[in-house]
């Protein structure tokens, strides 16, 4: 994403580390499901600062659960629904807002350890802001139109696949629709 300063932000999943993979869950061969980072780079792909680490709980202003943003999901074997993934990768989404403000979507764990996706603010410059607290909400309906200021569309895949379109309003509310894909008929 391209800042109000012609800088890249680059976001990520923070790696396992040395963490064993015992630890690691049904996350072990994705990121970590709770910890992310990000830099800025010039438009030429020099660094411009260190990586900063960040808990994405802590920095989201939302959490919406029970919908996905694209990537791809991983199953135990017992279970086949992608809305019952225990883990994904490549399910994250850097988006501006028409007043300039960058939103990291991106897919983690709940308290329980189902998925959602949590959503992380960025200044027009790319300094992440820290929420005082967190609103969990679901995501409004597409309206009739599909006409947003911000909208995209991608894939989430797994067992099944389906379409995903999301985006955002002028205010920053978050829209998201999504459909089996039927390979056979269409």
């Amino acid at each position: 994403m391209i800042t109000s300063e012609n800088k890249l932000l680059i976001c990520n999943r923070l790696g396992w580390g040395k963490t064993p993979r015992s630890e690691r869950g049904s996350w072990d061969f994705f990121g970590r499901p709770d910890k992310g980072y990000y830099i800025l780079a010039d438009l030429q792909g020099n660094l411009v600062s260190v990586p900063v680490v960040f808990d994405i709980t802590e920095y989201a202003f939302r959490k919406m659960p029970g919908i996905h943003l694209g990537g791809n999901y991983l199953f135990s074997s017992n279970n086949r629904n992608i809305d019952k993934s225990e883990a994904a990768d490549n399910d994250m989404d850097l988006s501006q807002l028409p007043n300039g403000d960058i939103i990291l979507s991106v897919t983690g764990e709940d308290e329980t350890g189902k998925l959602c996706v949590y959503q992380i603010k960025f200044t027009p410059e790319g300094e992440i802001e820290k929420s005082r607290r967190m609103e969990a909400v679901n995501p409004r309906p597409f309206p009739e139109d599909k006409i947003l200021p911000t909208s995209k569309v991608g894939w989430a895949e797994g067992v099944e696949t389906y379409v995903v379109q999301f985006g955002f309003d002028e205010e920053g509310n978050f829209y998201a629709y999504r459909e089996k894909w039927d390979k056979a008929n269409d």
